[in-house]
């Protein structure tokens, strides 16, 4: 892939990722550590605080795959759509990313997928940070 593209191609991914995947993240870890004050997550934090030591890790492997696998389905979605993904890159330019990629859907998961290289939150959402 031409260097542009490929550079293109992961400025998209690295913010999908920071900005989406591990926002989504960091806001479940706030709910499980107690952070968070409405009614719901005082509820969730309450029912989490129940959980054994592994039965809490397990929960938080699950929470990383459940915004993983929303995330996967929704760039899925685009790709078997044929979606424009139309990104403005920093000096302006508007480029159809999907057009840069055999598939979005192939960007996120793998060694050096976008997760891999990006994200703050690799396996797990931890308890806290």
């Amino acid at each position: 892939m031409d260097p542009q593209k490929r550079r293109t191609l992961d400025d998209f991914g690295e913010k999908l990722i920071s900005q989406v995947r591990d926002e989504a993240c960091l806001y479940l870890q706030r709910v499980i550590s107690g952070r968070m004050r409405d009614a719901g997550s005082k509820q969730l934090f309450g029912q989490y605080r129940k959980l054994d030591s592994e039965a809490a890790r397990v929960l938080q492997r699950f929470l990383a795959e459940a915004v993983d696998a929303c995330l996967v389905r929704f760039l899925a979605f685009l790709d078997e759509n044929e979606a424009k993904v139309i990104y403005q890159t920093d000096d302006g330019r508007q480029v159809d990313v999907g057009a840069l990629s055999d598939g979005l859907v192939g960007e996120v998961h793998t060694d050096q997928g976008w997760i891999a290289k990006f994200s703050s939150f690799k396996d797990t959402v931890p308890e806290s940070a």
